[in-house]
């Protein structure tokens, strides 16, 4: 279902709006609908400012594979970006590594974009965090 089926959508989004991220962490976990993508990344968003990382990878993750089921794979590989981002912060540098690495496999042969820097970004923070300062 997509997000806007959703009747606490409308009062999220502009919660968003106002920044008030506990609120719409509070909306759309409590959704009974399912979340399509966009929902998912903005779930994703509010769990991470209101210190939930466990609950913003989660919504990452579910992000990536709404994106990949509609074909959207350059928005799948920012939705990789962000799990690749949170596990490196994680200090979990394999699975960092795996998820940037699915995230090239998605933007390789697209023009290039801010996706394709911030996989250049990690792919060195995670190579700089295990010691290849080169």
């Amino acid at each position: 279902m997509a997000l806007d089926a959703n009747p606490k959508t409308g009062e999220a989004r502009a919660a968003a709006e106002r920044h008030d991220w506990a609120a719409v962490h509070d909306l759309l976990s409590a959704a009974t609908a399912p979340l399509d993508a966009e929902g998912q990344e903005l779930l994703a968003t509010a769990s991470f400012l209101t210190g939930r990382r466990s609950e913003a990878l989660t919504a990452w993750e579910r992000a990536y594979r709404a994106r990949l089921t509609a074909h959207e794979e350059l928005l799948a590989a920012a939705a990789a970006v962000r799990v690749a981002g949170l596990h490196l912060e994680a200090g979990a540098l394999n699975q960092g590594e795996a998820w940037i690495a699915r995230g090239e496999q998605l933007a390789d042969g697209m023009p290039e974009s801010a996706v394709h820097g911030w996989l250049a970004i990690l792919r060195s923070l995670a190579a700089f965090f295990r010691g290849d300062a080169a």
